[in-house]
């Protein structure tokens, strides 16, 4: 959807850039939230505020109503409104985009089946789409004065650049020359926030399938920057993915567990914190943790020990994770670690496929 066709680009590139500076310690610098590198690293943390999380860009965002907002670029905000409601546009409202400490102003073209957004941002500055999604939201095509941010983005979800230089006016009328043919989507101001926050949502699951930024996508970015590429930085950002995404989905998979348990709010209280979800973003550190094998390190010499402080175990952990991924991986180590007393519950499938174990009630 329009934020994650700009938006989206602009926080992974920044991301990108975090973590792979914490690895290689080299200064990438952000010229533009969406695209272009030129700003300091701490001024691009400093924008983006709260969507930080560990090196990963927030998997969802919320748009929050603004009354009476006061635009920085005022003028030009003014300019691109009024153009849009020459071009038959009406104005929905302004909207802070949280966490990205960003703020949009959006319009809906009911007619021409058309939404358009204008974004503003203290790094970035301003520019503006044009989108227009099918029914299933099977596919969509925007139109965008943001410069291309190197990024892969789906196939079924095309973004075509033009220049800043241009109109809203002239981009609206190219919009409808260049956009495929068919039955577009109806659109209307009571839906465009649910469809933004879901369209931002399925980009951010299609990265997460693809198992974060790519190889590719890191290389482009950094080879645009003109600072050194290393294959390294590619595994810790798309590791830093990987956890925040297991994080994402527990909190989902701890509401959908308490919906459908009817527990108690004593039983609830109860067993919470023995809860365990394991499914293919569970991380060897959680498996390390859920089976309680931090147990076995007052039984290791010092030179059985690695940088991290782990024990032999971490090193049989990764290999069976490697071999068997997550969830079959616990179910080995769960028998070969004699923990018995980690009681399987139930297996979801939504909002991803997880076995869901209650660990004993003992002190962490």
């Amino acid at each position: 959807m329009l934020t994650f066709l700009k938006m989206v680009g602009a926080v992974v590139v920044a991301f990108i850039i975090c973590v792979a500076l914490l690895y290689v310690w080299i200064r990438w610098k952000i010229h533009s939230f969406a695209q272009n590198l030129s700003d300091s690293f701490e001024g691009a943390l400093k924008g983006i505020g709260a969507a930080a999380m560990g090196g990963v860009p927030p998997l969802r965002i919320k748009l929050l109503r603004l009354q009476n907002h006061e635009w920085t670029m005022s003028e030009k905000i003014r300019e691109y409104t009024e153009s849009f409601k020459s071009a038959g546009y009406q104005m929905i409202g302004d909207f802070d985009v949280e966490p990205a400490m960003m703020e949009l102003r959006a319009f809906v073209h009911p007619g021409d089946s058309a939404y358009a957004v204008i974004y503003e941002h203290p790094i970035a500055g301003i520019w503006f789409d044009i989108y227009c999604h099918r029914a299933d939201n099977s596919e969509s095509y925007t139109m965008s004065t943001g410069k291309p941010d190197l990024l892969d983005h789906a196939k079924e979800h095309p973004i075509v650049n033009v220049t800043d230089l241009t109109t809203p006016q002239k981009v609206h009328s190219k919009f409808l020359e260049k956009r495929p043919a068919g039955a577009w989507a109806e659109v209307t101001a009571a839906n465009f926030v649910k469809q933004f926050q879901d369209a931002y949502a399925r980009g951010m699951d299609w990265r997460l399938q693809r198992g974060g930024p790519t190889r590719d996508e890191v290389k482009r970015i950094a080879h645009r920057d003109g600072t050194e590429f290393n294959e390294e930085s590619v595994e810790m950002i798309r590791a830093a993915w990987k956890g925040q995404a297991a994080i994402h989905y527990e909190e989902e998979l701890f509401d959908k567990f308490l919906e459908q348990s009817a527990m108690s709010a004593s039983e609830w209280e109860d067993i919470r914190d023995r809860l365990m979800f394991v499914h293919e973003y569970t991380q060897p550190d959680q498996i390390y943790d859920h089976l309680r094998l931090y147990e076995f390190e007052d039984e290791c010499e010092e030179d059985e020990l690695d940088d991290e402080g782990y024990g032999p175990q971490m090193r049989t952990i990764r290999e069976e994770c490697r071999k068997k991924g997550p969830r079959d991986a616990f179910k080995t180590l769960k028998q070969k670690f004699e923990r018995h007393d980690v009681e399987y519950r139930a297996t979801f499938d939504d909002p991803i496929e997880a076995d869901v174990y209650v660990g004993p009630d003992v002190d962490y």
